[in-house]
């Protein structure tokens, strides 16, 4: 045989509150009882005038009945309902409670109410690679993504953006009926891809663009480099690393790290050479290389940096830095004086008259 114990009731006549253990519960004469499927039994409270329940933790509560004989209630909430002694309970199928209302005459069924899931809250779009946190207020279900390509959902409702699109996220809640569903519907934004060069120079110029179109640039340190927040050109400031932000009006964003490089130090050296001769540039930025825009005027080492001229003319010097970054000098080179025509010889005290045809005064010289 086994072991007694009490289960409700604390042996006094009479009613108290509802919510707390059962055993410390008092109840008016007790009369019939029922057990559900999950466990939870069910109590004819006959001088209470009430159907108690106390659930599988032991809890006692008021299922049907004010506490006041009458009869009155049917269509409504059960616990709003009057009895009138109840004499019996019984359970049927998906938690249907038959009561024994003994002096009203009656049998009195309480249907389970419809079990509802209540709404989906949180945002109803999300970036590209970004997270947000959907909630539900009706507890013990689950999460699931309609479009997993699209977006994911994790089991505590942060769903995260996979693929521009549209996906469907699903709550289920399974009651003794059934499984209800609340469902939300996601878009997931793209965030722009930018194209542009990852490195430029103080006082350089150049454009970034980003698919899709039609976003705000800016720049982390506008110090280091300005961008117009329209026309994607960004100006090199000062040397440094600064990220390149576009942000669509969805709120999407991406953002690329560039690097702002020096210029090399001024060229020093003569601005003029003539032809046939040749002359030293130096900048003293080490390691770059030395270039002539125009190689008919004058050439130059590209790495001491001799220049020697070629014929008349302007052309540009070019010191380029492994980073791309370069200065530039103007050199002019000047054409030599063409052969002295005259005389060769000159009695003492006498005088000679000598020509050139190449009129006004340069560097460069011719002899005879």
């Amino acid at each position: 045989l086994g072991n007694i114990s009490t289960v409700a009731g604390n042996g006094i006549a009479g009613y108290t509150t509802d919510g707390i253990p059962a055993t410390a519960s008092e109840l008016n004469d007790p009369a019939g009882i029922a057990v559900d499927t999950a466990g939870n039994l069910y109590i004819g409270d006959y001088s209470n005038n009430r159907v108690r329940e106390v659930n599988t933790s032991g809890i006692i509560t008021t299922i049907a009945g004010t506490g006041t004989a009458g009869f009155s209630g049917d269509g409504g909430p059960a616990t709003a309902a009057k009895l009138n002694v109840v004499w019996g309970v019984a359970v049927y199928g998906p938690g249907n409670i038959y009561i024994c209302d003994e002096f009203n005459n009656r049998i009195r069924e309480i249907t389970p109410a419809n079990p509802v899931v209540a709404p989906i809250t949180g945002a109803l779009t999300v970036c590209v690679g970004s997270n947000i946190t959907l909630t539900d207020a009706t507890p013990g279900g689950l999460w699931s993504s309609g479009s997993l390509g699209i977006a994911s959902v994790g089991s505590t409702g942060i769903v995260t953006g996979i693929s521009a699109g549209v996906a469907i996220i699903s709550y289920a809640v399974t009651f003794q009926c059934g499984t209800l569903y609340a469902t939300k519907t996601i878009t997931v934004n793209p965030v722009p891809v930018i194209s542009g060069p990852t490195s430029f120079c103080v006082g350089s110029s150049v454009p970034f663009t980003s698919v899709p179109s039609g976003g705000t640039w800016s720049s982390s340190s506008p110090g280091i480099a300005s961008i117009g927040s329209s026309s994607g050109i960004a100006t090199g400031i000062s040397p440094g690393i600064v990220n390149i932000i576009c942000v669509l009006s969805t709120g999407c964003l991406s953002y690329q790290a560039d690097t702002v490089n020096a210029l090399p130090l001024p060229i020093t050296g003569p601005s003029t050479v003539c032809v046939g001769d040749t002359m030293t540039l130096h900048d003293a930025s080490s390691g770059g290389t030395w270039t002539s825009s125009n190689v008919l005027v004058a050439t130059i080492d590209p790495v001491l940096g001799v220049v020697t001229g070629i014929s008349p003319g302007v052309t540009t010097i070019i010191y380029t830095l492994s980073t791309g970054c370069s200065a530039t000098r103007f050199i002019t080179v000047n054409p030599t004086p063409a052969p002295i025509t005259g005389t060769t010889s000159v009695c003492l005290g006498g005088t000679s008259n000598l020509f050139d045809v190449i009129r006004g005064t340069t560097a460069c010289h011719s002899r005879n």
